[in-house]
């Protein structure tokens, strides 16, 4: 029993149609991770940017939990970046908007024939940010 008395928590509880989508989406991707073919050697994430939008903040936090825990599990190492970061790399400019950013990565990655969506654009970019971040780092450490 919470401090609250009756029996219930004090704490706010999950929806069930919440818990059951971060279950769901667990299940979908662990495959992804720990197949023989697919298994990733590393894993490259944006940094959580809190925006006005707390709402749509808290389901990104959370759905991001469950991707660093199943990364976890899986031994992956996970690698973040500032959305700065990302713009420098790309387009040299740390406040890059988004026009700036698809031209650059158009100019230097072969993209997927037909439209992508902005979320696949930004996986990408981060991906380019960490390859080259990394084959920096590499190349300065010896």
């Amino acid at each position: 029993m919470g401090p609250a008395g009756k029996g219930r928590s004090p704490y706010p509880r999950c929806s069930t149609s919440q818990q059951t989508y971060l279950k769901e989406f667990q299940l979908r991707y662990r495959p992804v991770w720990t197949n023989a073919i697919y298994h990733p050697s590393e894993a490259s994430l944006e940094e959580l940017f809190m925006g006005r939008n707390t709402t749509s903040a808290m389901g990104v936090a959370q759905a991001r939990g469950v991707i660093l825990t199943v990364l976890e599990e899986c031994h992956v190492p996970v690698f973040e970046y500032k959305p700065s970061q990302v713009k420098i790399v790309l387009t040299g400019y740390g406040k890059a908007d988004k026009a700036q950013i698809q031209r650059m990565l158009a100019a230097q990655v072969q993209l997927p024939e037909g439209k992508l969506d902005e979320h696949a654009r930004d996986a990408i970019a981060i991906a380019v940010c960490h390859a080259r971040s990394r084959k920096f780092n590499g190349a300065r450490r010896g």
